[in-house]
């Protein structure tokens, strides 16, 4: 087969979408945008499409979402290894090697440093075996089980409700602290990390992510199948002191399950206490991949739940 691929652009996010829903991916037009629109991070539209030249059907894509780095004081610009979709009528053909190679060379041109991603177990052996990708370690996932009606996973699956469902957890969440723009303290103990400058912010707490302060601990949540803990800061409280909290929040927004996860070899002894009364299992596998090679040391980025692109 005779493919063509063209870098991702505005005009073609119809094409991405078409990709998304073609695969049993569920994401709204506007939310492919959102997440694409990374001109604040120096760069945009990362990332090709695939076309089958013979029908102009777009048939694959690969991209990664760039964004602002700290590696031992100086600011760097990294990217997320975000979609990889294949059409269903032409997997196997080599296709996504391919997406993937273009697009590291765009990295390079774009002044991108390094990739990180957080694959499922399909696709990691993909990366690490085809791909140069370096293994990091895995994600510890925490978890609470909640006895509730599930209406957030039924929500989950019915989007149309989700304006009213959202408007509601803004309610349930001013019951129990303030939000709106809250100072979080950064990793000022580990060299490598994403800041939450308001850039990042405007970036990532969108629709379907909320901040909320607790008796002094500092929380960003997402509420998307089930409750999630992005990121909390405990400088100035307690986190054990908001667990009953927790637990209600997540009854009143109908969730399941409570979930936070954090990188194995970056979890410390603070962090195992807070989640203490929560069952642990292996998460995802974190990977990365050196663009500029002599630019590193081995480092694995110190990022937070909030920072998947799946969050």
């Amino acid at each position: 087969m005779d493919f063509e691929y063209k870098q991702l652009s505005s005009s073609l996010l119809k094409d991405l979408h078409y990709l998304f829903r073609i695969s049993g991916k569920r994401i709204s037009f506007f939310q492919i945008q959102k997440k694409y629109d990374t001109k604040r991070f120096g760069s945009e539209y990362i990332g090709f499409i695939a076309y089958d030249a013979s029908k102009n059907l777009p048939v694959g894509f690969y991209g990664v979402l760039p964004v602002e780095a700290i590696y031992f004081g100086k600011k760097i610009t990294i990217a997320q290894s975000a979609d990889t979709i294949t059409h269903p009528d032409y997997r196997k053909l080599g296709i996504f090697k391919n997406l993937a190679e273009k697009t590291y060379e765009l990295c390079l041109k774009s002044g991108i440093n390094l990739l990180f991603g957080i694959p499922n177990y399909n696709s990691y052996h993909g990366f690490i075996k085809y791909l140069d990708w370096e293994d990091k370690g895995r994600f510890l996932k925490f978890t609470k089980k909640i006895s509730t009606i599930p209406v957030n996973a039924f929500v989950n699956k019915l989007k149309i409700f989700q304006p009213i469902y959202f408007s509601y957890i803004k309610l349930i969440l001013l019951l129990f602290g303030k939000s709106n723009k809250l100072h979080f303290k950064n990793f000022i103990n580990h060299e490598f990390f994403i800041p939450f400058t308001p850039n990042y912010r405007d970036y990532k707490v969108n629709n379907g992510k909320f901040e909320v302060e607790i008796r002094r601990v500092k929380l960003i949540f997402s509420f998307k199948g089930y409750m999630k803990i992005g990121m909390y800061d405990t400088s100035e409280g307690d986190f054990s002191s908001i667990n009953l909290r927790l637990k209600l929040i997540a009854i009143l927004s109908g969730s399941h399950k409570i979930v936070f996860q954090k990188l194995d070899s970056l979890c410390d002894e603070n962090t195992k206490n807070d989640f203490s009364s929560y069952s642990i299992s292996e998460g995802l596998p974190f990977i990365q991949k050196k663009i500029f090679e002599n630019r590193f040391k081995d480092d694995a980025l110190n990022i937070n739940y909030l920072d998947f692109d799946t969050f």
